[in-house]
């Protein structure tokens, strides 16, 4: 007695790589990723340049406030809180942080009354910046170069 035994051969199929479908995949998330994280870092220094401006303009108002201290009044300009050598007030304006990169942003400084000098006395100020990110806190206009400031400090602006 025999038995007839039929082997049957099953066909393996080996994987051993990715298909196309799986790689796309993978390659749009690393992208969805990858944007989301350059967006988030971008703002972070937009950000942090903002505060650094605002930061800048604590030590303006600061000077300006030890200026008048001394001498009942605020001065006609910024340059007043530099000179003469060395200087109670401040060693140099601040520069925006921006510059390095060539933006022509600065800060801006408008004493009042209008057209006040030394011989007439400037009682009230607003000095101001350009923000990266934009939020105007301006309540009077305030030149920074060529357009007006959207962050302002002082008497006569938002503290």
């Amino acid at each position: 007695m025999c038995i007839k035994q039929t082997i049957t051969k099953k066909k393996i199929k080996n994987s051993y790589g990715f298909t196309l479908i799986e790689i796309l995949a993978t390659i749009v998330i690393i992208g969805i990723l990858a944007t989301i994280a350059y967006v988030n870092y971008n703002n972070s220094i937009l950000r942090s340049r903002d505060e650094r401006r605002k930061l800048d303009l604590e030590t303006i108002r600061t000077a300006l406030e030890m200026y008048k201290a001394n001498n009942d009044y605020y001065p006609n300009n910024l340059d007043t809180l530099i000179t003469p050598r060395p200087s109670p007030y401040l060693q140099q304006i601040p520069k925006d942080p921006s510059d390095s990169t060539g933006t022509t942003y600065k800060y801006g400084y408008n004493p009042l009354p209008a057209g006040c000098t030394t011989t007439n006395n400037c009682t009230d100020y607003t000095i101001g910046a350009i923000q990266e990110i934009l939020n105007s806190t301006c309540t009077t206009s305030v030149s920074c170069g060529t357009v007006n400031c959207q962050y302002c400090l002082g008497p006569n602006g938002k503290k």
